[in-house]
């Protein structure tokens, strides 16, 4: 009974990380930038080691300052991340950090004990008094959260919302890290957010499931993880961080048998297309995130060839439409069809290889791998789709864009219409049964727009592909015999 009431704070305090760290890890993961945690931490870490020299009772204040100026440095960070890679970006903020604080603690009489603490945090010494601060906050972050979902769930998957909306997101994480590293180190919270969340991601698309999952696993590996520490008098957090890493690569593992398994039990069913059927048919879909739904639409259907135009304001969603007819968001509820075949008997990297085959992608930003060449970026999606890379219909491509003497740059180092139409040579590279594009002239003047679409109508042409554009510009309407406007979000 004694170990119990030792061992009850330390794990309501895991809980509690849990909780919050979890949800967060799924924006993370989604935005792509994995370590903003470790670095933000690490900034509010020099806070802390600040406090070491003018006083303990200061450390919350020197927290919250480093806190708000690194959620407003990487509030900034989409505007750096068109002259560097994102990821490096970050990268330079945190080496930074842990260098300005091990020159902070170098000063301080105790600074390699102080540093280990930054790091692994004194989880098993939580107080009452520490869970109950905890929870309020975290709480008072939670109801900002659940009350702007709609708009955070938009900025995270569909990238929309300005640098203010960003500004509170990073906030509302940095005021949740300032006590989590004083609670439980850097280390422990960087798993808590990331790997949990990678484990739900492994079986899981809905955000809910995913959530719910990495919950579980939490929980589970924070009870060995304490009990492990008590038992064998070793650091909790260290502790704690293996065993999450191990249970990822165990799921790791159990998901690569799974999928072996079910390929190859399951055979691809190809449903052979009726003379004159459709290539495309969407039937009763709901689309969204959760239980919020954020359009309907009770049928489409377009044969080889033919072409869509979907209209709406921003914020009505045609680009969550557009994710969720590419594969890349699963419908809340409905059935799309592509040649036959069904999206809900596609999963995994199932989904992967048929969405890299059959259905090219135009996104509103330039989606490239910044360290490729253009060229390299069209082998690259030859490759993922599991095809031959074919480096001579690469070039011919760019040559009929207009754009082959660009093909052995940089993708950041060209201008806004030659990045378009490598877009439109990643997408149609693969001779796709449709072309997807979000936006792909409503940033472009009057030439640059109707240079846009004859390129689009004639690579669509070669293939007898269908084209399914989402976008509010005007001026392409004429191109399109079968249009549909959509209103706001349901």
């Amino acid at each position: 009974m004694e170990t119990f009431n030792f061992l009850l704070y330390p794990f309501l305090a895991c809980l509690l990380l849990i909780l919050i760290h979890a949800y967060f890890g799924i924006h993370i993961l989604e935005r792509g930038i994995i370590f903003v945690d470790l670095a933000l931490a690490q900034f509010i870490g020099v806070g802390i080691a600040l406090s070491f020299l003018f006083g303990r009772e200061k450390s919350l204040l020197f927290s919250l300052v480093f806190a708000l100026l690194g959620a407003i440095i990487l509030s900034l960070s989409k505007r750096a991340a068109r002259y560097v890679n994102i990821e490096a970006f970050i990268g330079v903020l945190y080496i930074f950090s842990f260098s300005a604080a091990i020159l902070i603690l170098d000063k301080s009489p105790h600074g390699l004990e102080e540093f280990k603490g930054i790091m692994n945090g004194n989880i098993l010494w939580v107080t009452p008094k520490d869970i109950l601060s905890t929870a309020v906050i975290y709480g008072a972050v939670g109801i900002l959260h659940f009350i702007l979902r709609k708009r955070f769930f938009a900025l995270t998957f569909e990238g929309k919302g300005g640098f203010l909306m960003d500004l509170l997101f990073f906030s509302s994480f940095a005021v949740v890290l300032v006590k989590s590293v004083n609670m439980a180190g850097i280390l422990q919270v960087f798993s808590f957010l990331v790997v949990p969340a990678l484990i739900g991601k492994l079986f899981f698309k809905k955000p809910l499931h995913v959530l719910l999952i990495g919950w579980s696993v939490g929980v589970v590996v924070s009870v060995m993880g304490i009990f492990l520490s008590y038992k064998l008098d070793i650091p909790t957090a260290p502790v704690i961080v293996a065993s999450l890493a191990c249970m990822f690569f165990v799921m790791l593992g159990i998901k690569v048998i799974m999928e072996a398994l079910t390929n190859k039990r399951l055979k691809p069913i190809i449903v052979p297309k009726k003379q004159g059927g459709s290539m495309l048919e969407v039937n009763d879909l709901k689309v969204g995130y959760e239980d919020t739904t954020v359009m309907e639409l009770p049928h489409l259907s377009l044969s080889s060839g033919e072409h869509c135009l979907i209209l709406g304001a921003s914020g009505s969603g045609k680009t969550t439409l557009l994710s969720t007819l590419s594969g890349l968001l699963t419908p809340l509820s409905g059935d799309i069809l592509l040649d036959g075949r069904s999206y809900n008997d596609l999963h995994g990297s199932n989904m992967d290889e048929f969405r890299g085959r059959h259905i090219g992608i135009i996104y509103q930003t330039l989606h490239m791998v910044s360290a490729l060449t253009v060229l390299e970026n069209l082998l690259l999606a030859q490759y993922a789709a599991g095809l031959p890379q074919d480096r001579d219909k690469a070039i011919s491509l760019l040559e009929h864009l207009g754009i082959a003497d660009k093909k052995n740059d940089k993708p950041e180092t060209l201008s806004q219409g030659q990045q378009q139409r490598v877009a439109i040579a990643r997408a149609t590279i693969n001779n796709p049964k449709i072309i997807v594009g979000d936006e792909p002239t409503s940033a472009l003047d009057d030439n640059a727009c109707e240079t846009v679409m004859e390129l689009l109508l004639q690579l669509a042409a070669t293939s007898n592909a269908s084209l399914v554009i989402a976008t509010h510009d005007q001026r392409i309407k004429r191109h399109f015999h079968k249009q549909i406007t959509i209103g706001g979000a349901q």
